[in-house]
């Protein structure tokens, strides 16, 4: 059972992250895939907003220079990727390749979020 879910981003939480962000979004291609999916500048997107009480869980945001020990080590340089809380410890549910693909479409980033927690809870219960 899923008790929270982490978005790692591909950013991170420093005045230099800062200003390479917002030198990203002047060219107009973000270098975090999660990150346009989730916000419009550096505000969170209502769509996204809804997909979160949609799922139903808790969500937390984490930049890749702020991981604890076990995020960094389920994470394993793979950003930006979607992690989750389990009784057992953490588990990916999302990675690079599945977000990037994802070309900005919320609604399919959420079917495959779905997707991914229907299928780890299957794996759980088994």
């Amino acid at each position: 059972m899923i008790e929270r879910l982490y978005l790692v981003w591909n950013a991170e939480l420093s005045l230099t992250g800062g200003l390479a962000y917002v030198a990203s979004r002047l060219r107009g291609k973000d270098e975090c895939a999660l990150c346009e999916l989730t916000y419009a500048g550096i505000t969170e997107k209502p769509e996204f907003k809804q997909c979160k009480q949609d799922i139903g869980l808790p969500f937390e945001g984490v930049y890749r220079n702020r991981m604890d020990v076990e995020q960094a080590a389920v994470a394993a340089d793979d950003f930006p990727c979607v992690l989750a809380s389990t009784p057992t410890g953490l588990i990916k549910l999302l990675g690079r390749a599945e977000i990037e693909t994802c070309d900005g479409d919320l609604d399919l980033f959420a079917d495959r979020l779905r997707q991914a927690i229907d299928r780890s809870q299957d794996s759980t219960s088994l």
